[in-house]
């Protein structure tokens, strides 16, 4: 009896490698590099969205790492360039933070992975990908006088607030 309960141990545990090697593992390493997603894209509207660019892949790209450094450059090609840094989010995923904690607002970007990244198993991507987004454009957030005001002086000051920093010859 115990015998016979270890074979089919065995018999499963042979049936399950063949089921990943044939459905599973294998078809990760035997495909070629594509990318599954890539944010942001197209016009971006929320300011938590200009945090971060990230690239997912459809396989390995970098070995398991017990606490993923942070590298200063990656195969990212980002016009207008942006100063940041590289992270692996796993290995499946890549994360450009730009240095000042966001990318600058109002910009249109154009991220380029050049063909030939290649993954852990030598998989290489076979053509550019690229995407663009354009970042929140300036908005005025407060304003002084206030709507409807009647008796405003001539000189007067007025006061606009914007939702990002803005340089005096910009903002005419």
């Amino acid at each position: 009896m115990f015998r016979r309960k270890k074979r089919i141990v065995r018999l499963v545990g042979v049936l399950t490698f063949l089921v990943l090697v044939r459905w599973g593992y294998s078809s990760v390493f035997a495909e070629e590099v594509k990318i599954l997603s890539a944010v942001p894209r197209g016009s971006v509207e929320s300011i938590k969205e200009t945090s971060a660019i990230i690239v997912s892949f459809n396989q390995p790209m970098v070995p398991l790492q017990r606490l993923p450094g942070v590298e200063a450059t990656g195969p990212l090609l980002i016009k207008p360039p942006v100063s940041g840094k590289y992270r692996w989010m796993g290995t499946r995923t890549l994360v450009f933070l730009p240095e000042e904690g966001r990318l600058p607002y109002g910009t249109h970007f154009t991220a380029t992975l050049p063909a030939g990244f290649s993954s852990i198993s030598g998989e290489i991507l076979k053509e550019d990908f690229s995407w663009s987004f354009q970042t929140p454009p300036p908005n005025i957030i407060y304003h002084w006088p206030r709507d409807k005001n009647q008796w405003i002086g001539l000189n007067e000051i007025m006061i606009l607030q914007f939702n990002q920093k803005m340089l005096l010859e910009e903002a005419r």
